[in-house]
């Protein structure tokens, strides 16, 4: 008899004295015996974040079937190209899903090691909440039913346990951030990895349509404090306020439908959109002046 996988570490633990679990089964139809050896892995001390931060790191994003993996180095600039993993769904059974998700982290830690990483971030997602909640909470129909299927299909505690136990025996350290940062922080540099590898780049009006959108936004918030210091009644700040919601509309939903019909050009092309641009333009531009406006006579 002899133990072949992980050899080493089990002549390591009873030549030293330590605890190690046997256990005999018998299978029938092969009529053979089996013994397996199986042990406890104690804890590695943990890596303080200042040493973490002087070596490179690998960047992991759990997503619904796949792993979105990108090498960054110290100052946080990526490295190289990035590179996915792919993870097993609800279409699997458990034990083949358990298969897939132990093949994905061996490649997560092999692409790790290879790349000279002395740690691996993660997000630090726990959709408990999520799964506990009803219809009233995520949604009805069929994109409350997705998100369920979606947010049951990531496998975030299981995956968080087996990534800390595989990567301590390989000496990768493993950190977990913040969630609403990871996408942000890994997003902008696999864009531009995405370009610079040749690949063709969003469409104009994609962009044009988020940009606008984060504007739209800042100038909102901006306008809480106009708001506040108009001397006008609140009928005509309401009033004001609506037409710069509704300008904020009519330019993304234009800015939508021509990504969505292809355009490349709304002014060369004569784009149909255009009247959205116009009346957005117009409702903004009377919004803005009723806050003015207001705001200069309560000077």
């Amino acid at each position: 008899m002899a133990f072949y996988h992980r050899r080493g570490e089990w002549r390591d633990r009873i030549t030293g004295n330590r605890a190690v679990r046997y256990d005999i089964a018998y299978d029938p139809d092969r009529n053979r015996w089996y013994l397996d050896a199986s042990w406890g892995i104690e804890p590695s001390p943990s890596v303080p974040l200042i040493t973490i931060r002087t070596a490179r790191v690998l960047g992991v994003d759990l997503n619904d079937g796949h792993l979105a993996t990108c090498v960054v180095d110290p100052c946080g600039n990526p490295i190289g190209r990035p590179a996915t993993i792919a993870l097993a769904g609800q279409c699997c059974s458990a034990s083949q899903r358990d298969g897939h998700l132990r093949a994905a982290l061996t490649a997560l830690l092999d692409r790790a090691e290879h790349a000279g990483c002395g740690a691996i971030v993660i997000e630090n997602l726990d959709f408990a909440d999520a799964r506990t909640s009803g219809r009233d909470t995520m949604g009805r129909g069929k994109r409350g039913r997705r998100f369920r299927r979606t947010v049951a299909s990531i496998p975030t505690g299981k995956f968080r346990d087996r990534l800390r136990a595989m990567a301590s025996r390989r000496g990768v350290a493993v950190v977990a951030v913040d969630p609403a940062y990871t996408s942000s922080l890994l997003g902008y540099p696999l864009v531009a990895l995405r370009q610079r590898a040749g690949n063709p780049p969003a469409p104009r009006y994609l962009n044009v349509a988020h940009v606008g959108a984060i504007l739209q936004g800042a100038l909102v918030l901006g306008l809480v404090w106009a708001a506040r210091l108009s001397d006008l009644s609140s009928g005509w700040n309401i009033t004001a306020a609506w037409l710069v919601v509704a300008s904020g509309v009519l330019i993304a939903a234009k800015d939508t439908i021509n990504w969505l019909t292809g355009v490349e050009d709304e002014f060369t092309e004569k784009a149909r959109t255009a009247p959205f641009g116009v009346a957005g333009a117009v409702a903004l531009t009377v919004g803005l002046i009723i806050f003015i406006v207001g705001d200069l006579a309560a000077l």
